[in-house]
């Protein structure tokens, strides 16, 4: 299988996490902005990330591709269980509005990111009730893990995201808004996934460079409170 996107974490890294917690090999190809024009004609519809699966067929979506690489690992991220895996789904949901608040004010002026981001972490905020949705749901799993007894593709999701929350909101730039510096701290039960140490020989090919994803449980999990 070979992932496609860029060399930034964004909406490939919850993949990324999954495949390599589920012992999945793939190829981690990333391609450079500069090179984007030229790689754009060549996806399905114009958008990363993709997933071209064993078969050669080219998943695109997100959050269909983190599904499959739940589902194709050992141990299994996404339940087969239908009700388990709505939760699981509901659970990645309520991540998205957190995603798409931060996209929101991606390459905005500072002071404009940090207007946004309070009204984002004030009580009702978008951050703010999906941030409390979570913590709920993991003092109910009372496992360490955002939905359940074992690690999912909902914890595989919330750590990209909280990773953007902390890059967004306790950078040195931000370091004066105090609601938004607060908010970095309610990732779920301060639940921290931490990938292990890895190395990856890399390659150039048209527009890309390509290494082999590590299979064989190459994430480690921490519970932090």
């Amino acid at each position: 299988m070979k992932l496609l996107f860029f060399d930034v974490p964004a909406r490939a890294e919850m993949t990324r996490l999954a495949l390599h917690a589920g012992g999945v090999p793939f190829e981690d190809c990333r391609v450079a902005i500069a090179d984007w024009p030229a790689v754009k004609p060549t996806t399905p519809r114009g958008h990363l990330p993709t997933l071209t699966l064993p078969d050669g067929y080219v998943l695109t979506e997100s959050v269909a591709i983190l599904r499959y690489a739940g589902a194709v690992g050992s141990p299994r991220l996404y339940p087969a269980d239908a009700a388990a895996a709505a939760r699981v789904d509901e659970a990645v949901d309520v991540i998205a509005a957190i995603t798409t608040a931060l996209a929101g004010v991606y390459g905005k002026p500072d002071a404009e990111v940090a207007s946004i981001m309070k009204e984002h972490v004030a009580p009702g905020g978008t951050i703010a009730a999906a941030l409390q949705w979570a913590n709920a749901s993991a003092a109910a799993a009372g496992s360490g893990h955002l939905v359940g007894a074992t690690l999912t593709i909902a914890d595989c999701a919330m750590k990209p995201a909280m990773d953007y929350l902390e890059t967004i909101a306790g950078g040195p730039s931000r370091a004066t808004s105090p609601p938004t510096r607060r908010s970095s701290r309610l990732s779920p039960s301060r639940r921290q996934c931490r990938p292990l140490r890895r190395t990856r020989r890399s390659t150039r090919s048209e527009g890309a460079w390509c290494g082999p994803g590590l299979g064989g449980g190459g994430v480690g999990w921490r519970v932090s409170r």
